[in-house]
Parts: C-alpha cells; structure tokens; sequence
C-alpha cells in the first residue's frame, strides 16, 4: 500500500528513509500489522518519515510529560514515547478501542508498555477531566473539525515554552483551494487563521507530510 508521505515520488521517500535514522523491527511490526488489520483505515497512520521526525522534536524538547489526542494503532505515540526517555509519561487520547487495543499490545512489546497510557471516549470529554493538569507538549492529529476546541483546551496545560504540534494542517493542499468546501477543509482552514492570529502563542506552518504545524506558547 502506498501511504502517506512527502510530496514527492515513492523514490524520495525512498531516499529520505535511506538517509535517516532506521526504523526498528518492532516499528515495522506495527506498520505491517495496521495494513493487515485495518487495510481501509492505514493511511491514517503516519508515515515513516514524519514518525522519526516526530521522535527527534521529542528529543530536543526534551518533555517530561506529552499529551497525544487522536492516537489510531500507536505509530506516532511509540516514536514519540521513544524520544522522551526513561521517566517520561505520555497519555493518549482516542476513540477507537478496537485501533487502540492494537496500538497497546505493540507497545508492550516494545517494552513502552509502563511509559504510554491511552484513554478510550471522546477527546472533548478527557481534556475537560484533565483540565489542571500540565503537559510540557501535544500531538494534535484527531479529527479536524475538533481541532480548535483541543486547541483551546490544551493550551492552558502548557507552560511558557511549551509545545503543540498540529497534523495535517495542509490537508494535501486543499487548504488553499477556494473550490474545495468540505468540512475538513474548512476546518483546518479555520484552525490555521486561528492560531496564526492567536496572541499567547508562536506560530510556523512546515510545508512537509500533510502539513505540520509547530505552536509555542509564548
């Protein structure tokens, strides 16, 4: 299956996984088992690429505690939980016992089992129960149209120089389409002039995956 990338040819994906640090066999396990398993849904996972870009942000951030809200099969959670280190804590939040009960088993088998906790129910629910509680940084990558309501209520949990990193936020360049009207679209449309405009936070859009956003709270 062809799964989501870069822009670019399946050879610079290519080139770019040669020319990076390796995935693992437990990190390949995963990719296999979410194309075996949940064949229509495995392009929402991310790609490779974006998984080992995510695991060298968590290193130079350096958290003791992540937040992810919208997890699927633990791709992305597995990489990041990697880049925190020993002692740190990462809670995800999902919708999908059935994608997320996948996503637990491979991290316990790769011994991340006691650094990943996951929370089955709607985000908007679970952020409301955390609200107090402090994350040093959040992968946003749930459905879009919540996005700005995450936003929102994340935002207080993190400290001055505390991160969010948003996915998908190019929306494979419909975002600057004024034909395309879906709702997604729209909503990350949206997302973006919010954040890009909001005065607690930094703000830079990557032109890299889907669109990746970085947010600093200023």
């Amino acid at each position: 299956m062809q799964r989501k990338s870069i822009e670019g040819s399946a050879e610079m994906q290519a080139y770019v996984l040669g020319h990076s640090e390796q995935l693992a066999p437990h990190h390949l396990a995963l990719i296999d088992d979410t194309e075996r398993v949940f064949p229509d849904m495995a392009l929402y996972q991310v790609p490779p690429e974006q998984g080992l870009a995510l695991r060298m942000l968590t290193r130079i951030v350096a958290p003791s505690r992540v937040l992810e809200i919208g997890t699927f099969t633990g791709l992305s959670a597995m990489l990041i939980a990697e880049g925190m280190g020993q002692g740190g804590q990462m809670l995800c939040l999902d919708i999908n016992p059935e994608t997320g009960a996948l996503a637990k088993a491979h991290w316990k088998r790769a011994g991340l089992g006691d650094r990943i906790s996951l929370e089955i129910g709607p985000a908007s629910e679970a952020l409301d129960s955390l609200a107090g509680d402090r994350f040093d940084m959040v992968f946003l990558d749930a459905d879009k149209p919540g996005y700005i309501g995450y936003f929102e209520a994340v935002l207080p949990m993190l400290d001055r120089g505390g991160l969010i990193v948003a996915d998908n936020t190019l929306l494979r360049s419909t975002v600057i389409d004024s034909n395309e009207v879906g709702e997604t679209a729209s909503a990350l449309r949206a997302f973006n002039e919010h954040v890009a405009k909001h005065p607690a936070v930094d703000t830079v859009i990557l032109p890299v995956y889907d669109g990746l956003t970085l947010i600093r709270k200023r």
